[in-house]
């Protein structure tokens, strides 16, 4: 690349519609200038999204959450003084529930995210 276009200025007219949802894509990338943003683009970079990073540390806290919920019921059966077969199941229930709910959010931002 020569030294001529190593700071030349672009200007882009957009219409209102094209900028709205340009401003929405930048802030939504994470990228420190207007001029980086645009600069992956055209250069295919990836451009992060915060949006998708935010997602990610919420499935990776929710993972870690059913991991941990698991771990405590063990340890809970375990400290039970009379281990009774009604209370084990009362107690596998109430886990069944949580589990079945950080299921469906996991699922729900597994379709936000478009991942399979």
């Amino acid at each position: 690349m020569s030294e001529d276009f190593k700071n030349k200025k672009f200007i882009f007219r957009l219409s209102e519609k094209d900028r709205l949802l340009f401003e929405k894509n930048f802030f939504l990338s994470g990228v420190n200038s207007k001029a980086e943003y645009i600069r992956r683009l055209i250069t295919n970079y990836e451009v992060p999204s915060k949006l998708d990073v935010a997602h990610i540390n919420e499935l990776r806290r929710l993972a870690g959450l059913f991991g941990k919920n698991t771990g405590l019921l063990k340890l809970h059966i375990s400290s039970l003084d009379d281990i009774s077969k009604k209370r084990i199941d009362m107690v596998i229930k109430d886990n069944e529930k949580l589990k079945k709910e950080i299921k469906g959010i996991i699922s729900n931002l597994k379709n936000d995210l478009g991942i399979v």
